[in-house]
């Protein structure tokens, strides 16, 4: 059961201004005249990002001079507004690791709240997928972390940051929940400017070193056919966590070696299902039949040689009725495959695509502008602003779930954009008491034509 909670942002500000008062400053150890907190500093980039807009902290400054308080104060507790080159500045010195307590933190009230319960799945699995995703490009600016990539048509190179977005996620949920980074950085020490590049799976090797799971549930690590690898899947279990990996047959030649010989012999075992699947409306609907195929196969070789690993193999094949193939994905994992599991071990699996969709794609295209470059800096800066930007996308996220405001204006919005907007708006012109009575105000003015006194809420 969710268990509601109208302040939760403020409980998550409160989480991240605890984290903030043991970050290093530099400008202490300068012994320079310091006129922005950290505090004031690190909750400048993340109000801008919570809010979806740079120019919205402009309008917060003419409402600090002009009233000498804005809703970055009463919203978001800074005191004073720093400006921007400050801002680059100090958070260009921020290891974005030093984040990590506030995202663990927060994943202890998304469990307190009753949110993980809604991502079980199998009655006692949680799904963490991981992909990488780009977050900063640029043909001319560069530092040492910066992966390239050079075009073979112009052999014109760019220069990119990338990252693991570890993703909690459910078949059938439409939102996720995103974790702590792990960033693809080439100075990691497993490469250098004469070796080859850091790449997604050492990252993602990383990451689950680093992870603890607090969730209260085993953890399902899922992923594309990168991460079907031996030491990958040996990495996972070594941490005590299943696994299920796309499994292509042109990257896994010797596995699918078996499964072919084990097809056509006959042995392999299969579970079918059918579906009537309604298209169209009204007289024009038409009725067509839709047949899924599960077959699966226990303990194949990942690969050649007497010490390899076993793994499950399965693959799911939807035909219509014309018996035309409109779906095929083959997974490796752990479980043991049985005729009662494969329909929820191959749903689990395909729960992949969310990463894409309900993470990485939101965060890039939904408002969140993962991948505008808002600063590359000189150590830091490109990582902590990413970091800040996908933390925002977590607070969206938990609000979704319980906090019972926040949700009724997005239901009385037609749109995530359209609700961000609304947002901007009203608190570009309105200064209010708190961010509670801001959307109270927002949702009584909607019900009411706009007939409603400011008076209690300002």
């Amino acid at each position: 059961m969710l268990v509601k909670n109208q302040k939760i942002l403020s409980q998550m500000l409160d989480i991240f201004k605890e984290n903030i008062e043991t970050l290093p400053d530099i400008r202490k150890n300068k012994n320079n005249n310091v006129k922005y907190s950290m505090e004031d500093i690190m909750l400048t980039p993340l109000s801008m990002f919570y809010m979806q807009s740079p120019s919205w902290l402009s309008f917060q400054k003419k409402m600090e001079t002009s009233k000498g308080i804005s809703n970055m104060t009463t919203i978001f507790g800074v005191n004073k507004i720093p400006t921007d080159n400050m801002v680059r500045k100090i958070v260009d010195e921020v290891d974005p690791y030093l984040l990590q307590p506030v995202y663990d933190n927060i994943l202890k009230l998304v469990k307190e709240h009753g949110i993980i319960k809604q991502f079980v799945v199998m009655d006692k699995y949680i799904l963490v997928a991981l992909d990488g995703t780009y977050y900063h490009s640029s043909k001319t600016i560069k530092c040492d972390c910066c992966q390239t990539r050079t075009s073979k048509e112009t052999g014109e190179t760019t220069y990119l940051h990338s990252a693991i977005t570890p993703t909690v996620v459910n078949p059938n949920i439409n939102k996720a929940i995103p974790m702590m980074q792990e960033f693809i950085s080439n100075t990691d020490g497993n490469a250098t400017k004469n070796d080859k590049q850091d790449c997604e799976v050492n990252a993602a090797k990383r990451w689950l070193e680093k992870f603890e799971n607090i969730t209260g549930y085993k953890i399902i690590i899922i992923g594309d056919d990168l991460y079907s690898s031996e030491p990958m899947i040996e990495a996972t279990i070594a941490k005590d966590y299943s696994y299920m990996f796309i499994c292509k047959e042109d990257s896994h030649i010797v596995l699918y070696e078996y499964v072919n010989t084990i097809k056509n012999l006959g042995n392999i075992d299969t579970v079918t299902t059918q579906e009537k699947i309604k298209k169209g409306r009204g007289k024009k609907a038409i009725t067509t039949v839709q047949t899924t195929t599960y077959n699966y196969i226990n303990k194949v070789p990942i690969k050649g040689g007497e010490d390899a690993l076993d793994t499950n193999w399965c693959e799911i094949i939807i035909t219509n009725e014309d018996g035309k193939k409109i779906y095929h994905n083959c997974f490796v994992t752990d479980i043991e495959i049985t005729d009662k599991n494969i329909i929820q071990i191959t749903s689990c699996g395909r729960a992949r695509w969310k990463i894409e969709n309900e993470n990485n794609n939101t965060i890039k295209t939904k408002g969140y502008n993962l991948e505008h470059n808002f600063g590359h800096g000189k150590t830091y800066l490109s990582q902590t602003l990413c970091s800040l930007n996908i933390l925002t996308f977590l607070f969206h996220t938990i609000q979704e779930f319980i906090d019972e405001q926040y949700i009724e204006l997005r239901t009385l919005t037609n749109t995530r954009i359209e609700f961000f907007e609304e947002l901007r708006a009203v608190s570009t012109y309105i200064l209010f008491k708190n961010f509670e009575l801001m959307l109270a105000w927002m949702i009584k003015s909607r019900q009411t034509d706009g007939n409603v006194d400011l008076t209690p809420y300002i």
